[in-house]
């Protein structure tokens, strides 16, 4: 990187050993951190956040965000300015440090967090709070890739600026054209989420139905590109017919193959969807849902699913494709894409710039 022809800063050149160690501290400091009472809606959560703080719950990511703080203090006394920052915003403790560090030490310095995915449901850390803002742990424009996110932005804070920009890493959606051949077998893509547990739930729901030798199915298993092969080949090996196929990289290619997704938790949901391709959505066994499908897009594209028979009928009703239903699913298909994922232009980019 250092010796790319573009100029990069990287951060490890600008702390010092006193940023790391006081970072690092901060796993033992927290200890000494008490609630005597946290009270909200007449329950007192004290004891909730006190066990979350002794088991040392997100300590890495608060360290991160401790050295982003030190990180920007160290570029001021450089005297290095800072016209525009862009942060891939998630609201996590990494993004608090950076957003309060540059409006603390760059008050002028104008901030953007991009938000590059459609948030799930349940994930509330990305509607911040107006407290968030009043301290500067939240950057000053927060930018979505789609007009139906900004409501969940806004859902505790209505004076927080929340903008639409292009979605950059979605951009396949708007020029990618799903082919509709004829052919003897349904192609099934499963993508599995970044949770193992979930990814095994989904594995055991679909194996009574596309793990067995005598079907009309084409079967693709992508796992998530932090999962394990060794794990997912375990409970795979448990199934004798090896009636599927494991790949890795880019879903582009097999989305453009795909009849039918099925998944859980994953974006490529609502990916699948902005294609006009249906998906078989596998309820959780346990925990909370973060389901990414939002619930106004019509059941025509999709079902939640957690029994055998459930799957079969959503495959069922899936296969038996008709002229009518297939123009409802590409109609849908354009207005997903048009509420959530926004297209990538040379005049949407200059604007999420401020360039234009």
């Amino acid at each position: 990187i250092r010796e790319s022809y573009n100029q990069v800063i990287i951060k490890e050149d600008f702390l010092n050993f006193s940023d790391l160690f006081f970072s690092l501290l901060h796993s033992i400091r927290i200890k000494f951190f008490y609630f005597k009472k946290l009270n909200c809606e007449g329950l007192d959560f004290s004891k909730l956040f006190n066990s979350e703080l002794k088991n040392g719950i997100g300590d890495d990511m608060a360290v991160e965000g401790l050295l982003n703080y030190r990180f920007i203090k160290r570029l001021k006394e450089k005297k290095i300015e800072l016209d525009l920052l862009i942060d891939w915003w998630e609201n996590q403790a990494m993004d608090k440090g950076l957003n309060k560090a540059v409006q603390t030490y760059y008050p002028n310095t104008k901030i953007i967090g991009y938000l590059g995915y459609f948030p799930r449901e349940f994930e509330l850390q990305l509607s911040p709070f107006r407290l968030e803002s009043k301290l500067k742990y939240t950057p000053k424009t927060i930018a979505v890739i789609g007009n139906k996110i900004k409501k969940k932005i806004n859902m505790f804070n209505k004076q927080q600026k929340v903008i639409t920009s292009p979605a950059f890493r979605y951009s396949y959606l708007w020029n990618k054209k799903k082919k509709n051949k004829r052919k003897n077998k349904i192609n099934i893509f499963v993508a599995l989420p970044v949770g193992v547990e979930d990814s095994i739930n989904i594995i055991k729901a679909i194996s009574n139905v596309l793990f067995i030798k005598k079907n009309n199915f084409n079967v693709i298993i992508k796992p998530h590109p932090t999962m394990d092969k060794k794990i997912l080949n375990k409970h795979l090996n448990e199934f004798n017919n090896r009636n599927y196929k494991i790949i890795l990289g880019s879903i582009n290619r097999i989305l453009n193959k795909t009849d039918i997704v099925i998944s859980s938790m994953s974006i490529t949901c609502l990916e699948a969807i902005a294609l006009g391709i249906p998906v078989i959505y596998i309820k959780r066994s346990i925990g909370l849902s973060f389901k990414s499908i939002p619930e106004e897009i019509s059941k025509t594209m999709w079902r939640n699913c957690s029994s055998k028979q459930e799957i079969v009928n959503a495959i069922d009703f899936f296969t038996k494709k008709t002229l009518y239903k297939s123009k409802i699913q590409r109609n849908i298909g354009k207005k997903v894409r048009k509420n959530y994922f926004e297209p990538v232009t040379k005049k949407n980019v200059l604007n999420f710039l401020n360039l234009d």
